[in-house]
């Protein structure tokens, strides 16, 4: 069915489907101690995503008990398609530094395959450390969009992933 046909959209309930965003919210607090291996998250995803490409961005909101010693570290699982990403967040070596607080700013890597390669970022004793996310998922068949994510130096203190984290897609194939 022609959603823009003749310079005109032509089918207003498939062209307000196509821009309503499809969003996720984490709802509760997830921990996990002494691992390195990335495991799924319990709640940050998004199945069932139309074939398109779609604008994606987030919050992953962190706490550690140990900082330097753990920090954390992200990646996704998605459709066939592709996925750019990158995130911006505390630098896993000084994350925990009363003086040196620097951030890194991963660049956007083009993933042709699932999973993609996890990234890391840090944390800080006692405190929430969020993570911005931000990409491009042009995807080719429909499917589940699966943040995945572990401690990025093993430790048997927890890492935890925040209730109130967060990702979204929009669409931006509405044609």
């Amino acid at each position: 069915m022609a959603v823009f046909s003749g310079g005109q959209y032509t089918n207003l309930a498939v062209l307000l489907e196509k821009l309503v965003p499809l969003y996720v919210i984490k709802g509760s607090d997830e921990s996990v101690a002494s691992s390195t291996t990335v495991q799924d998250d319990d709640e940050l995803f998004i199945a069932n995503i139309p074939v398109g490409t779609w604008q994606l961005s987030g919050e992953l909101w962190v706490a550690g008990t140990s900082g330097i010693n753990q920090d954390v570290k992200y990646g996704w699982t998605f459709p066939a398609g592709t996925l750019t990403w990158s995130g911006g967040g505390l630098h896993p070596d000084w994350a925990n530094s009363a003086t040196n607080r620097d951030v890194v700013f991963d660049g956007d890597v083009l993933d042709t395959s699932s999973p993609t390669n996890a990234r890391g970022y840090g944390t800080v004793t006692g405190g929430n450390i969020p993570t911005q996310i931000s990409g491009i998922l042009a995807n080719t068949a429909a499917g589940t969009l699966q943040l995945q994510w572990a401690q990025n130096t093993s430790n048997a203190d927890d890492t935890t992933l925040k209730a109130g984290s967060w990702f979204c897609l929009r669409r931006l194939d509405i044609a």
